[in-house]
């Protein structure tokens, strides 16, 4: 059974998806360390990389990959080094095709490992798919093109949040239309709705930039001020721009852009609340994506309200009926295309965070070893963060995950039932089987699968904070928790 949440379809290739919405790579940031990682480089490899350059085929060049790749883990605590590494894995293996699926895995894992080179590595993913789907023909062309296509669209997913640089994310989406059509990829359709957004923000920037004229003339005009609060707040969500102009508002309207541009940690309960309702009107307001958008909006701010909220009052009742309403709105419009996004992320995936006695979250990233993980699902290659490392305190699970929840979201958890010894020390007792963990309220949504053939259930549950949980699925090894970041 696959998993049942979104496309969880492997595509060929690793397409990482890590890219952060407004994140914007700077010039050529490789950090600290990195000329003593060349010149590491260079004794490692330099003579090797010399021989293949001089020799025609690619055996060679392939044999150099993998051996750079395996010395990542020999090194990895050499950041600098590890990123060199992935670079000159990339600059081999994008020139054959039976270096292509290396090259993009090194891209994969260089965007994982240093964020501000995502998006570097996510141009290069694309120019080796652009490179698999040109060289390739008949039905093995229609899966390199629905790769080529993801993998546009998510530089594209990067550029679309930035008015300075959606006109780029436009001319991405239209690619990314052209291929998936050409591939008669399903989700051709989603993308195009994409692409129509984006188009219509491009659309409503530019009639803002008029109306911000006509004001300057006319700064008291009570149509020009609506209209602005219209495209601005409504249209595009610019609450940096809405903040300058917070002038031209009412009391009410001015605290409210105030509350929605701090954080979280920032806002009281009441703001929260308030806030929630204030979207739930905005979205009154739209229609479609924009509609979507201020609901998910609502949505979220009323599930960090009773996080908040410890009454059982008619607040609470209100806050808790509205909500459920919000969801279901949500899921109708997401059924006609408008997916609601905020801040880069769907509001239902929404990512706990957690504490784990006695592990350490890492990053969840798939390998070529025997014991490493296959490729990923798409939603895991979101910056997916594994508790699956001993604790540097020492402090022994002994079969067991202790969970606390810090803040509410979905949490997923993989666990390994193979055989690990007999039933010696009671631990079966306390063991959750896969139809105990679906009882329990978590539901399964599929296996991660390692290299070795081995696989492993996956079950997700939206957790809320303060919540704890003592889960054991096997004798030694515990279910190991993930959250996407």
């Amino acid at each position: 059974m696959g998993f049942g949440i979104g496309n969880w379809r492997v595509l060929s290739g690793l397409i990482g998806a890590w890219v952060v919405v407004g994140l914007v790579w700077l010039g050529d940031a490789r950090g600290e360390g990195q000329e003593e990682a060349e010149k590491l480089f260079a004794e490692l490899f330099g003579v090797k990389m010399k021989e293949v350059a001089r020799t025609r085929g690619f055996d060679d060049d392939l044999a150099l990959m993998k051996q750079m790749m395996g010395a990542t883990k020999t090194v990895g605590d050499q950041k600098a080094l590890v990123l060199l590494i992935y670079e000159k894995v990339y600059e081999l293996g994008r020139k054959h095709p039976d270096g292509f699926e290396m090259a993009i895995q090194a891209m994969d894992l260089m965007g994982t490992l240093e964020l501000t080179r995502a998006g570097e590595a996510m141009k290069n993913i694309v120019d080796v798919c652009q490179r698999r789907y040109s060289m390739s023909r008949g039905k093995e062309k229609r899966e390199h093109g629905k790769a080529l296509a993801e993998a546009i669209v998510t530089m594209a997913d990067d550029k679309a949040g930035d008015m300075k640089t959606l006109g780029e994310a436009i001319a991405l989406y239209r690619r990314a239309v052209a291929v998936a059509g050409a591939a008669r990829y399903e989700k051709r359709d989603a993308v195009k709705v994409k692409l129509d957004d984006a188009v219509r923000r491009q659309a409503a920037g530019k009639r803002l930039e008029r109306v911000k004229g006509r004001l300057k003339a006319d700064p008291k005009n009570a149509n020009l001020i609506e209209e602005f609060f219209e495209i601005c707040v409504v249209q595009m969500h610019d609450l940096k721009q809405a903040g300058l102009y917070s002038f031209l508002f009412d009391a009410k309207r001015k605290e409210r852009i105030g509350w929605a541009s701090k954080g979280e940690k920032e806002l009281t309960a009441e703001q929260v609340f308030e806030l929630g309702y204030w979207y739930e009107g905005l979205a009154g307001k739209g229609k479609g994506a924009v509609k979507a958008g201020h609901l998910a909006r609502c949505a979220d701010y009323l599930e960090r309200f009773l996080d908040m909220y410890d009454s059982k009052d008619i607040k609470r009742t209100k806050a808790q009926i509205t909500h459920a309403t919000v969801m279901k709105d949500l899921a109708i419009l997401a059924k006609r295309g408008a997916d609601a996004k905020v801040s880069g992320r769907s509001w239902s995936k929404r990512a706990a965070e957690i504490e784990v006695k006695g592990l350490e979250g890492i990053p969840l990233v798939a390998g070529k070893e025997k014991g490493d993980w296959k490729d990923l699902p798409k939603l895991f290659r979101k910056g997916a963060v594994i508790f699956g490392k001993a604790a540097k305190d020492g402090t022994p699970t002994r079969g067991v995950a202790d969970i606390t929840v810090k803040r509410s979201g979905v949490m997923y958890v993989v666990c390994d039932y193979h055989y690990q010894g007999n039933s010696g020390g009671g631990w079966m007792e306390t063991r959750w089987t896969k139809d105990q963990f679906v009882k329990n309220g978590w539901k399964f949504v599929g296996d991660l699968e390692k290299n070795s053939g081995n696989k492993f259930p996956v079950f997700m549950k939206k957790v809320k904070a303060g919540e704890k949980y003592s889960l054991r699925c096997n004798k030694y090894s515990p279910p190991y928790p993930i959250v996407v970041k």
